[in-house]
């Protein structure tokens, strides 16, 4: 009887995990020196490759979560498997599994154009790096709250709001710009890239500052390497 509830553990395991005989594992993805590069940017930047990874996009969409999706594509440029990189730590595992049950309608989409065979195409950042810029305002808002909690007299609200922010900024591979009259940021983020400029967000960010042209703003970041992601 033992032995029956141990392989009922496991099989039960092997299930939430996506894996088993009924679905197919989703892991976290590998460094970016070990997964297929991205297409050339001419490639990417064709209507076909659009058109591609918009068909993605819809078909992994509202499963994604926050987590950064990528698609690994064979030389038919057709889908061959996937990988989630930060997917949120309570609902990582269903993630994962509800990626894993995508794959067999993923690889029977029609393939993607020639320029993309044996490459890879990034899902979701857009939202994996907003996801990631709240993780770390709450990291450090929790260690704002540990100063407070520890030191006496730790400063005004003011300059604990500072601290707060300097925090955030350190940590930051990320820069949101605002344009007048909208709530939603532009995005950047860095080129997903095994060598990307090594060039800081809080440095770009106050180099390209400009408080009446937002256009100058964006153009200038995008000119130090940084991505604008939709």
């Amino acid at each position: 009887m033992r032995w029956v509830v141990v392989a009922i553990a496991v099989a039960s395991l092997a299930c939430a995990d996506g894996g088993g005989p009924d679905g197919e594992s989703v892991d976290a993805c590998a460094p970016l020196a070990k997964l297929p590069p991205l297409a050339a940017a001419d490639c990417r930047a064709s209507a076909d490759a659009n058109a591609f990874e918009q068909r993605l996009r819809e078909a992994t969409k509202d499963d994604s979560g926050s987590s950064l999706v990528r698609a690994s594509l064979g030389e038919d440029s057709r889908v061959t498997s996937l990988c989630a990189d930060r997917t949120g730590a309570m609902g990582e595992w269903k993630v994962r599994q509800a990626l894993g049950a995508r794959l067999p309608a993923l690889r029977a989409l029609a393939a993607g154009p020639a320029c993309l065979a044996g490459t890879r195409v990034d899902l979701n950042r857009r939202a994996a790096t907003v996801a990631e810029s709240e993780r770390a305002e709450d990291r450090c808002d929790q260690r704002a709250r540990t100063t407070r909690d520890t030191r006496s007299g730790a400063g005004t609200p003011l300059i604990v709001a500072r601290q707060l922010q300097e925090c955030v900024e350190y940590e930051a591979d990320w820069i949101f710009v605002y344009r007048p009259g909208s709530m939603e940021p532009a995005v950047f983020g860095r080129p997903q890239v095994v060598d990307p400029p090594d060039v800081r967000a809080r440095d770009t960010a106050s180099r390209c500052r400009r408080e009446n042209d937002r256009d100058a703003e964006i153009a200038c970041i995008e000119s130090e390497g940084w991505e604008l992601l939709d």
